[in-house]
């Protein structure tokens, strides 16, 4: 493949991703299909300079590595290293290579921030090809440092968040087990739906502001123990429009999805729902995640007006509703993990 094809190829993915692992795995191609080698890998080094980070192929998770002498002695000297006829690892196998390169990547203040390892089992590297890693490299350092910079910002919104969703926690009376069971199961059916890391991440802080609308309902609405009278009624399905009034912001990921999800989590797969009686696939996929997992969890506590139900009570209603409330490909995968989302049930009680 040419080269320029290759740089193009790589540069919108690099570009548009906020996954380390998807950028890390891109410059890893690009240094595969640019040179000879056969095998290429970043790893990220921690803050300490005392553990090296790749990632697992499966679900994006970064998972410490051993750390080596040669890896240490990269890091010490901040120089590259070649080493001939080395024994290597490579997801768990062990294997004799030809040529093993390490170089450390730099970010913009000279810093070591992770090592680039590329192996060839029967060829040597170039210095043209030494030349062409080294700026691939250079790259690489600006790029990750920019993804964890965006890295630490998220981090630092989520914090935000988290204490903003723990003041509605006071106000709604809810516990923080019952949020925090709303993220995990809303988290465990976007993982079955094989949703990226980093996305499924926002969803389980944007689910637990999905009532934050009723901050705008009197409490003689929201704290009263019969039923609603049909003017009450009318009052209480607002909150959802309030909740997306209060929210969305189109420049940030989780508020937006938050917002979305305030909005969307009160309608029905059979359009039945409120507060636009959208039906189907017009209500977005994190607002049926959230809709199935709400009334799943509504359902099985405590509530001013009723008691809870049993989760085998709820179990059979949730299967009644299959086509009608909620999406049937979520319920199904829903019932296909219903052992381990009776275990977040009963691991963190109210």
């Amino acid at each position: 493949m040419d080269k320029i094809e290759v740089i193009l190829g790589e540069a919108g993915r690099i570009v548009r991703t906020l996954n380390l692992q998807e950028l890390t795995e891109s410059f890893s191609n690009m240094v595969k299909k640019m040179t000879s080698a056969d095998y290429c890998r970043i790893l990220l080094i921690g803050k300490e300079n005392d553990k090296l980070y790749t990632f697992s192929s499966q679900d994006g998770i970064e998972e410490p590595i051993q750390i080596t002498e040669l890896h240490k002695d990269v890091i010490i000297t901040a120089k590259q290293i070649i080493k001939e006829n080395v024994k290597i690892f490579i997801n768990q196998e062990e294997h004799i290579v030809k040529t093993l390169l390490l170089m450390p990547i730099f970010d913009s203040s000279n810093k070591i921030i992770a090592l680039l390892e590329a192996s060839n089992k029967e060829f040597d590297f170039g210095e043209n090809e030494q030349w062409l890693i080294s700026r691939i490299g250079e790259f690489a350092g600006l790029a990750i440092e920019s993804k964890l910079h965006c890295r630490q910002i998220f981090e630092n919104q989520k914090k935000a968040l988290l204490k903003l969703a723990k003041i509605m926690e006071y106000k709604s009376g809810e516990t923080s087990n019952h949020q925090l069971r709303v993220s995990l199961l809303a988290d465990l059916i976007a993982k079955e739906l094989n949703i990226p890391e980093d996305q499924r991440e926002i969803l389980k802080i944007a689910a637990l502001f999905r009532e934050i609308g009723k901050i705008g309902i009197p409490d003689s609405i929201i704290n009263k123990t019969g039923e609603l009278d049909p003017e009450e009624w009318e009052i209480m399905k607002r909150h959802p429009i309030i909740g997306y009034e209060i929210l969305y912001d189109e420049e940030n990921e989780i508020l937006k999805m938050a917002a979305i999800i305030a909005l969307e989590h009160h309608e029905r797969w059979d359009g039945r729902g409120y507060p636009f009686g959208k039906k189907e696939e017009e209500i977005s996929l994190w607002g049926r995640i959230v809709s199935l997992i709400d009334n799943f969890e509504s359902l099985t506590s405590e509530r001013v007006f009723r008691d809870a139900w049993s989760i085998e009570e709820t179990i059979q209603y949730i299967i009644a509703m299959k086509g009608k409330a909620f999406d049937p490909n979520l319920v199904d995968i829903f019932m296909k993990n219903i052992d381990k989302v009776i275990e977040i049930k009963k691991k963190y009680p109210d």
